[in-house]
């Protein structure tokens, strides 16, 4: 081979440069143009230059991204930028001229052996596995809880830990929201990249922050040229961990500032599946937990630590709050909350079988392992900053929602400590074979408090009404009553299933005279009724002004009215009668009767509650009771909202011993006389059936034949549903009622109003139809799984009507999903709903916890955080 310079220009940019000694053989060497000695390997390098025996491979980059320089201020030098916006800082940054620091590894009080600091580097991580070993304990277990990307360089015999961070804001860290593997193939992903962009320059280097404080010198530049020069976190830790027998290593990405994922949890549980948490001996495992600051999220994970390693010391007498109640009831709102009872930690409490135990031993874990940063603090503390926010008028209205979020992420924590301790509690002896995910699942109560514990709507003032904030709007309109009957019962959309043995009846929102009406039309001697049960349920708040009904609703979002996921019925109508108050009070207000109309301001002359209205009636009419089940519009209902109307069908069903006659009529409504009232109606249907014998039509082979497109869809014929019915006894059968009592329900319904189990596929086609409106689309997928999870506990609803029919339904509904439901796999069922029958990849909304947070109300937060 010649040893002459060929012509050939060299790529734009040239990567990796290495060397080998050594005469080229003529294998090694490709001539690809004729008369030259330029070469290209078989592994897509660049063109060898052969020169002194000397080959030099330059690699031809997969690195397409454009370079984009930029500087973290007016007057900073510019440079490199990873994905064109982030730059690494220093963790812990140091002033100019210091190189040392004192990292602080804290362990909890009492002499537990749980442990947190904040980011080591990888000489101080060495140290700190090094100090425990000395301590003798039989294994410890290291935690990196840091989900955002951290590299460590290669400086002065140590590996210093940077993060990525945005060139606009050097002091809060990137949130990427990954689980493990995306975060360790993320972070290696952006090692990959900066070696890409640091060996275009001549020297290798790379850009640096170390001290964002005074800018002095910055940006520091290091040669980062090969991997060796810049570990990620995995090989940080995992390395320590190959080389020491008794050192295990987990990272958990938990969040910045919220709760962990459900997945994250498992992760940290496996860690106790794999092995006891306590040695025959009575020694047990230290845990070592870190992220970037030593607060916060090591501080969770501290106490969940705490909470797993104490827990099978504590004896009855320890765990038990003895005199905590005493000291509560003599607590004020405002020292109540210091001491961590908000509403949805009051609400869980009360969900939970030993509630008020499991926050006591939460709030001694927090004690023993937040020294510095103590969780209740931190919430009391950020509602008061918000509370001071709100009176200041010249704050923005983006920093106070900024401020409501952090309120609301270190609620999340707490509730989810609570939460986790009470797992402990019940898989500690069966030594955790179910997942933390699998155990929230079964308990679907406290899945529905944590999506909606927080939400804006729950502390807001009736008051909002005189600022214009919120507004009334009419509950009739044009086009409601797509059945016809105001003119003869002045309500919209009365009707009855199509049984003639079954009285069940729906409707929309009654007027006190629609009320009236109905409840004589049922009592008259024609229809024969002896009484009627008429139930409400809203669970929005609603008044009649001057013979007409009007919700409150968003002055930003006037369609639908503020509802209140998670209220009682004493929640409700302790609102509706403020509301009542406030009108009355100052009597003129804004009014719309039509939203394509511009709102009307009048005065009023009087105002009712629903509850009037039901007593006024029940004054003229004896034989009427009143009952208020609240449900969620467009959702699934929970357990317990079934356990309340089965209480308020068969408590009255008992009474008459309804089997021998057909004297009480149920009445069911809601605001439109559509949604939750047919599926009201659906379940007290079921249940009289089975008291009285399911008629003709509900047989096998009975039913009508349906001859239209995608018929199978439209009968509710998906494969997940196919799957539950395979796994419920008779599950065909049950199947085939449910479908039997909706469709009489909607044989007397026009076809403008879809069928409760056709509107599913209907829904779901309209999402795949909507073009790019990706928020739509995301919309109507929920919507559809949110429909189809309601068909799905009307299936369930009816197998426990079968399973518990001998025992005469003492076993609530809600009860006998844990305890038969549970155990036969339904809550893995309802945790993956889908449409398998046409989606190869399926949705988030799939999962509870995620289809239940999304149709939340989205409205502003303008109250007050309790």
């Amino acid at each position: 081979m010649g040893t002459g310079v060929s012509s050939y220009t060299p790529p734009p940019t040239p990567l990796r440069t290495s060397f080998r000694q050594g005469r080229a053989t003529d294998d090694e060497v490709d001539l690809i143009f004729e008369g030259t000695n330029v070469t290209r390997t078989d592994n897509h390098v660049g063109p060898v230059i052969i020169k002194n025996c000397m080959e030099e491979y330059q690699h031809v980059p997969d690195f397409n991204e454009p370079l984009v320089y930029g500087s973290v201020g007016d007057k900073q030098p510019k440079h490199l930028l990873i994905q064109g916006e982030y730059v690494l800082v220093r963790d812990h940054c140091l002033p100019e001229g210091e190189s040392s620091r004192q990292l602080s590894l804290m362990q909890a009080k009492s002499w537990a052996p749980v442990y947190w600091s904040g980011q080591p580097t990888a000489r101080e991580l060495a140290s700190i596995i090094k100090a425990l070993e000395n301590e003798s304990y039989p294994e410890i277990l290291m935690f990196n809880m840091r989900e955002e990307p951290v590299l460590f360089v290669n400086i002065a015999d140590d590996f210093i830990p940077y993060t990525i961070k945005s060139r606009k804001n050097l002091r809060d860290c990137v949130v990427t929201g990954k689980l493990v593997k995306e975060a360790d193939l993320y972070e290696a992903s952006i090692r990959k990249r900066v070696i890409d962009m640091a060996i275009r320059n001549d020297d290798n280097s790379f850009s640096f922050y170390n001290d964002i404080e005074g800018m002095v010198g910055e940006p520091h530049v290091y040669p980062v040229q090969f991997e060796d020069n810049l570990l990620v976190a995995e090989e940080v830790y995992s390395r320590l961990a190959f080389s020491n027998p008794k050192l295990r290593y987990r990272r958990l990405c938990f969040p910045l500032h919220s709760a962990p994922s459900d997945l994250e949890v498992d992760h940290f549980i496996s860690i106790a599946q794999d092995s006891p948490l306590m040695s025959a001996d009575g020694s047990q495992p230290a845990m070592l937990f870190i992220c970037q600051t030593g607060s916060g999220r090591s501080n969770v994970g501290a106490v969940m630590g705490y909470l797993l390693l104490t827990h099978k010391e504590c004896d009855a007498k320890q765990r038990r709050p003895s005199s905590a109640a005493c000291r509560l009831n003599r607590m004020d709102s405002e020292q109540l909350q210091e001491q961590g009872f908000f509403c949805a930690i009051n609400r869980l409490v009360a969900a939970l079988s030993e509630g008020l135990n499991a926050k006591h031993q939460v709030d001694m874990a927090i004690d023993n392992c937040c020294t510095t940063h103590n969780l209740r603090t931190e919430i009391y503390n950020a509602k008061k900053t918000l509370r001071d926010m709100q009176a200041d008028h010249a704050t923005r209205p983006a920093d106070i929602a900024s401020q409501y979020g952090r309120c609301r992420d270190y609620l999340a924590r707490y509730f989810f400590l609570i939460c986790f301790y009470s797992y402990v509690s019940d898989e500690y002896e069966n030594q955790f074979k179910v997942g933390f995910t699998k155990w929230m699942n079964r308990h679907p109560e406290l899945n529905h408090i944590r999506c909606t514990m927080c939400l804006p709507v729950y502390n807001t003032s009736i008051s909002l009404l005189k600022q214009a904030k919120h507004c009334l709007v009419s509950d009739n309109y044009v086009g409601l009553d797509l059945l016809g009957s105001q003119l003869d019962v002045r309500v919209a959309n009365f009707r009855k299933i199509n049984i003639k043995a079954i009285p069940v009846y729906g409707m929309a929102q009654p007027t006190s005279d629609g009320l009236s009406k109905v409840v004589n039309h049922l009592l008259n001697l024609k229809v024969r009724h002896t009484h009627v049960v008429v139930v409400n349920l809203r669970n929005d708040v609603m008044v009649e002004l001057d013979d007409a009904t009007y919700s409150v609703r968003d002055s930003g979002k006037v369609d639908e009215p503020i509802i209140f996921p998670g209220y009682s019925k004493t929640d409700l109508e302790d609102k509706e009668e403020e509301l009542k108050r406030t009108i009355r009070k100052h009597k003129t207000f804004q009014l719309y009767n039509e939203l394509s109309d511009p709102p009307l301001q009048r005065e009023v002359y009087s105002a009712y509650t629903i509850l009037d209205l039901a007593e006024n009636q029940r004054l003229q009419t004896l034989d009427m009771t009143y009952q208020r089940v609240p449900l969620l519009c467009e959702e699934s209902p929970t357990e317990t909202d079934i356990d309340c109307l089965m209480s308020v069908v068969c408590s009255h069903c008992r009474l008459e011993k309804l089997q021998n006659h057909t004297d009480t009529a149920f009445v069911f409504f809601c605001r439109t006389g559509k949604s939750r009232s047919t599926f009201a109606m659906a379940v007290a249907g079921l249940i009289m059936c089975h008291m009285k014998g399911f008629p003709k039509g509900s047989l096998k082979g009975e039913q009508e034949r349906i001859s239209l497109p995608n018929a199978q869809y439209t009968k509710g014929e998906f494969i997940i549903v196919q799957k539950l019915v395979r796994m419920l006894p008779n599950g065909h059968q049950v199947k085939r009622e449910v479908d039997f009592i909706l469709d009489e329900i909607f044989n007397t319904m026009t076809p403008t109003m879809f069928h409760m189990r056709e509107i599913i596929f209907v829904t779901y086609n309209k999402s795949r139809k909507v073009g790019r409106d990706a928020e739509l689309r995301e919309t109507l997928l929920c919507q559809s799984i949110l429909y189809l999870e309601r068909y799905v506990h009307l299936i369930l609803f009816n197998a426990y009507l079968y399973h518990d029919r001998q025992a005469g339904w003492k076993r609530p509904f809600s009860t006998w999903m844990k305890e038969v439901g549970a155990r036969a796999g339904v809550y893995d069922v309802l945790d993956n709903l889908g449409f398998y029958d046409f989606d190869v990849t399926l949705t988030a909304y799939r999962k509870m916890s995620v289809r239940w947070r999304y149709p939340v109300p989205n409205v502003t937060w303008q109250g007050e955080f309790r």
